[in-house]
C-alpha cells in the first residue's frame, strides 16, 4: 500500500487481502490488537510495505506522518518503533501567530495550532524512498526519506517557485508519483487570503521543480483539497476536482479536470464544469473506473462522467456532503461504487451500462461531518471476501471540533446488512476521529489513524 487509496486511480480498494473476510470479521474472532504512539495529529492515510530489512531483521512496516512534522516507521505486526524522523518545525497558525486563517478547522477551535504534514505521503519501492511534504513557517519542504533509516537521501527542497505564498496555502491531497515526477496539489486554509489552486511537479530523483499549474490563472480561489484524496491518473494524464472559484476561459473553478504534461507544462485537456452555488466545493477527488470517472462534493451529489470527453453521464443524490467515493469489482455483485456522506447513510450503487443503478443503503449510522472514510478489502472477486471498512465520527462532528471515532466493517457485496463488526463492541476506546483519514487494510490487519496520539491496529485475535 504505497499511495493514498491504494492506487493512482484512487479506488479505495485493496483486492489482495487474503486473510480477512466476511466470515472471520466478527466480535468473536476480530478486534483490537495494539496501538502505536505518535506525536501530532494524523490526517494522511497510513502506508504499508512488507518484507523490509531494517536493523538486520525482516519487518512488515507501516508508515505514518503527523502534523508535528514527524514521520514514523513501525513494525506492522507488533507496533515496535523502527525509526522516526523529525523534520522542520511545523508552522503555528491562529490568533497572534505568523498567519491567522480566521477559522480553526485544523486546531478544532484552539486559539493557535500546528500544521506540518497533512497529505498522505507516497512511496517509491524501487528507489526505497518515501516522499513527504512538511509545512513550516514560510515554506513547504519536499523530503525523500529512506524507507529503512528515515534519513533524507537527496537534499530536501522548497516546494513551488519563488514567490509562492506558502503560509496561506495547504497541501491537502495525497501526493502522486507518476513517471518520475512527484505531484503536489494545494488549496487554502479556510478559503482565506489571496489563494489559488496549484499543482507543482518535482523531479523524484533530484527534487527540482519541473512544472507549475494554476486552476485559476486569471482569477482566484479554485482550491484543490479533495478531502485528502490524492490526485488521480490513468498512467499519463492527471485528474482532479477543483473547489469553488473563478470560472470562464482558463479558470477551472468547480470543475473535474484532466490535465496532461506538455514539455514541462501541465495543460487542461478536458474538463467538466459544474454550476457554482456558494461554498458547494467539489471535494471528493476523482475516482477512475475504466472509461468513466466519479466525483462528488458538498452539494451531496455523485457525478459520473465519461473520461473520453468529460461529458456528464449522470448526477446522483447521495445525501450529505460527499468527501470520498470508493469503487470495487464485486464479482457476481458487479462493479460497485460507495459513498457515506455527512449526516447521511452508507450507500452503494452498481456501475453498469454506463450508469449508477440499484441504489442500496444502510441505516445503522448517520455520522456527522465529514461522514465515513471508506476502504474495501477483498481476495479478488472471491465470494465472501469483500469487506467495506469505514472510519466515522461516532457522535457530534469533526468540522470545527473533534469527535470520538469508530471503525465499522460491512459486507461489501451487500451493505444493507447490519455491520459485521464495529469498534464499539471492543473494550478498548478507539480515541478521537482523524478527519478525512481512511483506514488501511493489509495482510490481515486494519490500521486506523486518530487525533489521540496513536495508530490503532485491529485484526484476528
Amino acid at each position: 500500500m504505497l499511495t493514498n487509496r491504494y492506487d493512482i486511480a484512487r479506488t479505495g480498494a485493496n483486492p489482495n487481502e487474503t486473510i480477512l473476510n466476511t466470515t472471520n470479521v466478527n466480535a468473536m474472532s476480530f478486534g483490537f490488537l495494539f496501538s502505536a504512539s505518535v506525536t501530532g495529529r494524523v490526517y494522511g492515510q497510513p502506508l504499508y510495505v512488507p518484507g523490509l530489512t531494517i536493523g538486520n531483521a525482516l519487518h512488515n512496516v507501516v508508515y505514518v506522518a503527523t502534523e508535528h512534522n514527524v514521520v514514523y516507521a513501525f513494525d506492522a505486526d507488533d507496533g515496535t518503533s523502527l525509526w522516526s524522523t523529525t523534520l522542520e518545525p511545523p508552522i503555528i497558525l491562529g490568533t497572534g501567530a505568523v498567519y491567522n486563517p480566521g477559522c480553526a478547522d485544523m486546531g478544532s477551535g484552539a486559539a493557535t495550532y500546528e500544521v506540518g504534514i497533512t497529505s498522505t505521503p507516497v512511496i517509491d519501492l524501487n528507489a526505497g524512498l518515501i516522499y513527504v511534504v512538511a509545512k513550516t513557517t514560510g515554506m513547504h519542504m519536499l523530503h525523500a526519506l529512506s524507507l529503512t533509516t528515515g534519513a533524507d537521501v537527496p537534499t530536501p527542497t522548497v516546494v513551488g517557485p519563488a514567490g509562492f505564498n506558502s503560509n496561506i496555502h495547504l497541501n491537502r491531497p495525497g501526493l502522486l508519483l507518476l513517471n518520475g515526477i512527484v505531484y503536489i496539489a494545494f488549496g487554502s486554509h479556510c478559503d482565506n487570503g489571496a489563494f489559488n489552486g496549484w499543482i507543482f511537479g518535482h523531479d523524484a530523483t533530484t527534487l527540482a521543480l519541473q512544472s507549475t499549474y494554476s486552476t485559476t490563472p486569471s482569477g482566484s480561489d479554485g482550491a484543490i483539497w479533495q478531502g485528502g484524496v490524492g490526485l488521480s491518473s490513468d498512467g499519463t494524464a492527471l485528474w482532479f476536482s477543483v473547489a469553488n472559484g473563478t470560472q470562464g476561459g482558463p479558470n477551472m473553478g468547480m470543475s473535474v479536470v484532466k490535465a496532461t504534461l506538455s514539455g514541462n507544462t501541465l495543460v487542461n485537456t478536458l474538463s467538466l464544469q459544474e454550476v457554482a452555488d456558494g461554498d458547494n466545493d467539489l471535494s471528493a477527488g476523482v475516482v477512475l473506473a475504466g472509461n468513466q470517472a466519479l466525483s462528488g462534493g458538498k452539494s451531496g451529489y455523485v457525478i459520473l462522467l465519461n473520461t473520453a470527453d468529460a461529458s456528464q453521464a449522470q448526477l446522483v443524490e447521495a445525501g450529505g456532503e460527499v468527501h470520498n467515493v470508493a469503487t470495487w469489482n464485486g464479482g457476481a455483485a458487479g462493479q460497485l461504487a460507495y459513498t457515506w456522506g455527512s449526516g447521511s447513510q452508507l450507500t452503494a450503487w452498481q456501475l453498469t451500462g454506463g450508469m449508477l443503478v440499484n441504489e442500496v443503503t444502510n441505516t445503522e449510522q448517520s455520522p456527522g461531518h465529514p461522514g465515513g472514510m471508506i476502504t474495501i478489502s477483498s481476495n479478488g472477486t472471491t465470494p465472501g471476501s469483500g469487506v467495506l471498512w469505514a472510519l466515522i465520527p461516532l457522535s457530534g462532528d469533526a468540522w470545527h471540533s473533534t469527535a470520538p471515532g469508530a471503525l465499522y466493517a460491512f459486507d461489501a457485496s451487500d451493505i444493507s446488512k447490519h455491520s459485521l463488526w464495529n469498534s464499539t463492541l471492543d473494550a478498548t476506546d478507539f480515541g478521537t476521529y482523524a478527519k478525512f483519514s481512511p483506514p488501511t487494510v493489509a495482510n490481515g490487519k486494519v490500521y486506523a489513524a486518530t487525533f489521540s496520539g496513536q495508530i490503532m491496529v485491529y485484526g484476528l485475535k
